[in-house]
């Protein structure tokens, strides 16, 4: 087991060997509290899940939604911690409130060590190698367009599996006009750096799954080195839904490298971080290693219309299971 160290000067970590976590939702950052009413927003979420979730199976998720009505007292935490409990594509955890600072820049030789947060920034001309560190970053940190200052060529780095809906499918076996389909599309960045950079990301242990995607993707790609915690892909295909000062990350897509699932965990290729010796650290790491698939998460199914009927009793979790699934269709 690796055990946490850390010594500081100012806000900057000079050296922390991380403590990996084993489970994706320990390893997933909360984004904002809900807007509406607790049940509104978890409708949606429920419905979400239902429709674009993997599992694809409304007559499982609804049956288990009925349970875990039944089962709980009242609408709030524990009642979302029950609901993710039954789904291995479901976390329930807190939102995120802290505010990022201003981002910041400094040069060690040729290296230029960026703290990300929440003000855009200019890339040294003469740094050669960029370490990005998302520590004090939030879910609303703008990694997308700092990347693309860096890259020289246009770069796709994953390709993500969705569901599709025209209209809502029948659940009847006749002809409907109304149809779904699983369908595919190629997530990438515009380039406009100048010249080759090296690129190397400092991750907490937590990641927004859009910071997620965009790392893992890069590292999986061969095109960047990751220093810290490892990256989950289950982070990197999830939405999230605020629900009161709570909230919902589900998996709604499933992201793909050359055709293949990409691995449950895209590991770091340093659980070491040392900020006062990132030259030496860095030289010592070769991101161009390719990363196996090893995935067994569960796989992005097709929607299942058909799939079957309910029980034929009509208990009060049903009644109440029916109205937040009418609500969350119709939102």
């Amino acid at each position: 087991m690796l055990f946490l160290t850390l010594a500081c000067t100012g806000d900057k970590v000079n050296e922390n060997t991380v403590e990996q976590v084993s489970d994706w939702c320990d390893a997933s950052l909360g984004q904002d509290a809900g807007s509406r009413e607790f049940l509104h927003d978890f409708a949606h979420a429920h419905t979400g899940f239902n429709l674009f979730g993997p599992t694809a199976n409304w007559l499982s998720n609804n049956a288990t939604l009925s349970q875990v009505i039944a089962n709980q007292s009242d609408f709030g935490v524990s009642f979302l911690d029950a609901y993710a409990n039954q789904h291995d594509a479901v976390c329930s955890i807190p939102i995120h409130t802290t505010t990022s600072p201003e981002s910041s820049v400094e040069m060690y030789d040729d290296l230029a060590y960026i703290q990300l947060g929440s003000t855009e920034i200019d890339i040294p001309s003469e740094a050669h190698t960029v370490v990005i560190d998302m520590l004090r970053a939030d879910h609303d940190s703008d990694l997308d367009s700092l990347i693309g200052t860096i890259l020289i060529e246009d770069t796709v780095f994953a390709t993500q599996e969705t569901r599709r809906f025209l209209g809502f499918p029948s659940q009847d076996d006749g002809w409907t006009h109304y149809e779904v389909a699983n369908t595919t599309r190629n997530l990438s960045i515009t380039a406009t750096g100048a010249s080759e950079k090296r690129i190397f990301f400092i991750t907490p242990a937590r990641l927004a799954p859009k910071h997620a995607r965009l790392i893992a993707g890069l590292r999986l790609h061969g095109l960047a080195g990751i220093l810290g915690h490892n990256i989950f892909a289950a982070t990197a295909e999830s939405s999230w839904e605020g629900i009161g000062e709570h909230g919902l990350l589900w998996r709604s897509a499933a992201l793909h490298h050359n055709n293949t699932p990409w691995p449950d965990i895209i590991p770091a290729d340093s659980e070491v971080i040392d900020v006062d010796s990132l030259s030496a650290l860095v030289d010592e790491i070769d991101y161009r290693t390719p990363i196996p698939s090893d995935a067994t998460r569960e796989n992005y199914g097709s929607y299942n219309r058909s799939a079957g009927e309910p029980d034929g009793q009509l208990r009060v979790a049903d009644m109440q299971s029916a109205l937040i699934n009418a609500y969350g269709i119709l939102d």
